[in-house]
C-alpha cells in the first residue's frame, strides 16, 4: 500500500497526465517546469530540478533543499487545483462560418 506522500505524488502525476509512479522523478519535475515556465537546470541533476521548482514556489533560503515533502506537495497541489489551461485559439473563420450558417 502506498504511503500518503506516494499517493499525493500519484495524484499530482495524474493531473499532469504523466506516468503515475508515486516517485517525484525527473519526468514529474519536467512536467511541472513546463507547466510553470521554469527554466530547467542545464546539468540534468534531479535535485537541482527539485530546487528550481521549490524556488519557483517561493521557498527561500534553507527551505530550498531539493527534498519534496508535505509543504512542497501542498504548494504544487494548490497550484494545480487553481491552474486553468489556456483558452484554445479560435480559427480565423469561426465567426464567418456561424454567420453563414455553415456546419463544420
Amino acid at each position: 500500500m502506498p504511503s500518503l506522500i506516494e499517493t499525493r505524488i500519484i495524484n499530482i502525476q495524474k493531473k499532469l497526465s504523466i506516468a503515475e509512479s508515486g516517485i517525484f522523478d525527473i519526468q514529474t519535475c519536467k512536467a511541472i517546469e513546463k507547466l510553470k515556465g521554469i527554466i530547467a537546470p542545464n546539468n540534468g541533476v534531479l535535485i537541482d530540478h527539485k530546487k528550481a521548482i521549490q524556488k519557483n514556489f517561493d521557498f527561500i533560503g534553507k527551505e530550498i533543499d531539493g527534498l519534496i515533502g508535505p509543504i512542497t506537495l501542498s504548494r504544487i497541489e494548490q497550484y494545480l487545483s487553481n491552474y486553468m489551461p489556456p483558452i484554445p485559439k479560435r480559427r480565423k473563420y469561426d465567426c464567418v462560418e456561424k454567420i453563414a450558417g455553415l456546419d463544420c
